[in-house]
């Protein structure tokens, strides 16, 4: 299975600026590296990073430090279109499948879905609609912080 990552945002609530959130240390190496392990854990194959604050940055440790003979691409949406935008552009670049998993760059859930005995009646049809795109959330405890959505949304 494709994974895209969704790694552009600008980390405004990180109180810093000098490393994309894909990049912030987490127990001495970058976030991307250990959501990486956990993807490929999950059955993900074949990887592509949406980029763009600080796309440079993320492509130099991918480059260098992923040398796990997954392919890998990556994108860069400069117009900062948000998830839409990246996804675009990507698709533009001829870099996504037919069927791909999508990902925060900043997240990750204790969810595998991929290997999960659910995931082929999940990722082919809701109610008999092959809708082409799912998104799964999670409930949290307290609504009112940033990335949850309001209870009409759940």
């Amino acid at each position: 299975m494709q994974c895209v990552v969704l790694a552009g945002g600008l980390g405004t609530r990180t109180e810093q600026n000098r490393l994309p959130k894909i990049l912030l240390p987490v127990f001495g190496e970058p976030f991307l590296l250990i959501q990486r392990r956990w993807l490929r854990r999950l059955g993900c194959d074949r990887f592509h990073y949406c980029l763009g604050h600080k796309a440079d940055q993320v492509a130099k440790v991918l480059v260098e430090h992923c040398d796990d003979d997954v392919p890998t691409s990556f994108s860069r949406d400069d117009l900062r279109g948000g998830t839409a935008g990246a996804l675009i552009e990507a698709a533009a670049g001829g870099h996504l499948e037919d069927r791909f998993a999508a990902v925060n760059g900043d997240t990750m859930m204790a969810l595998d879905l991929l290997g999960s005995s659910l995931a082929p009646a999940i990722m082919t049809t809701v109610d008999g609609v092959d809708c082409g795109m799912y998104l799964l959330t999670r409930k949290i405890v307290d609504a009112l912080l940033p990335g949850s959505l309001p209870d009409e949304l759940r």
